[in-house]
């Protein structure tokens, strides 16, 4: 029987093993968002970056979790300000989604 140490720890590994791959997904969905102006995309965007937010600090990526917040509070002000995202927060959202990536993008 595995302990709870070694249960954390596989959790950890899963996580790594798929933030790169949910990152990208945020990404995809913040493109479409941008060329289609559907709100699905948006809502989607924002539900991930809740949770990213919630589990990066709690799997060792506070830096993850930090940059989350920051995107999930924009996309927030994008969908009370009626959907269509400024220059200012495209380019934001855009390169805050790169820092992502390299935060968790081996090396």
């Amino acid at each position: 029987m595995k302990s709870v140490t070694d249960r954390v720890e596989q959790l950890r590994r899963t996580y790594s093993r798929q933030l790169p791959d949910r990152i990208r997904e945020l990404e995809r969905m913040w493109h479409r968002f941008v060329e289609r102006r559907e709100p699905l995309p948006l809502a989607a965007m924002l539900e991930s970056t809740h949770n990213l937010t919630g589990s990066g600090g709690v799997y060792g990526y506070p830096r993850v979790s930090s940059i989350s917040r920051e995107l999930h509070q924009t996309l927030l002000n994008i969908k009370h300000e009626g959907g269509a995202p400024s220059s200012d927060q495209r380019l934001l959202i855009e390169e805050r989604i790169g820092e992502l990536l390299r935060e968790v993008t081996p090396r």
